[in-house]
């Protein structure tokens, strides 16, 4: 009989180069996996530090190998170059390999987590108001102040919950 097809299965019957995962890591894993998935969906980091592994020239400027740097994901996720209206939210872009989740060896642990997460949420808010739009009557939305962490602390919307009367609020 085959194992469940889930993740806690996988991990169990996970191998590479001979080697399985011990019940440490099996417990400390999907708790890893979790909190990962969880981080990434509650903050949303703009930028990441880290070191450089040799020199390199970036916008016409040197920087020697093992700089400390912080690198803005929220600008390399918005190039112009790289990307075709690049403030738009567009979620059928054929060219979509954005570096949100990290890249390589620093790939997030909870990107497919997340994912799933925010589709499920988007999914679920949207069947239950259809009509839910940006309400510039109200205000514009408010950003809070942060070089690191981008979030919202006012989106005025309107909306009109499935076989509901029309309700306008501000989401504060």
């Amino acid at each position: 009989m085959a194992p469940p097809d889930d993740l806690l299965s996988e991990l169990i019957i996970a191998e590479e180069d001979g080697g399985r995962l011990d019940r440490s890591e099996l417990i400390s894993m999907p708790l890893l996996l979790l909190a990962a998935g969880h981080e990434t969906t509650v903050t949303v980091h703009l930028a990441t530090a880290c070191y450089t592994t040799r020199p390199i020239v970036l916008g016409g400027r040197e920087i020697g190998a093992r700089a400390f740097i912080m690198i803005s994901l929220a600008a390399a996720n918005r190039d112009p170059d790289r990307f075709t209206h690049p403030d738009r939210i567009d979620v059928d872009r054929a060219d979509n390999r954005h570096i949100a989740f990290g890249h390589g060896i620093h790939f997030c642990l909870g990107a497919a987590l997340a994912r799933m997460a925010a589709t499920i949420a988007i999914n679920r808010l949207l069947d239950r108001i259809p009509e839910l739009s940006l309400d510039p009557e109200y205000g514009e939305p408010i950003w809070r102040r942060s070089l690191l962490i981008r979030g919202l602390t006012a989106l005025p919307v309107s909306m009109v919950p499935a076989n509901e009367p029309e309700l306008e609020f501000s989401a504060v």
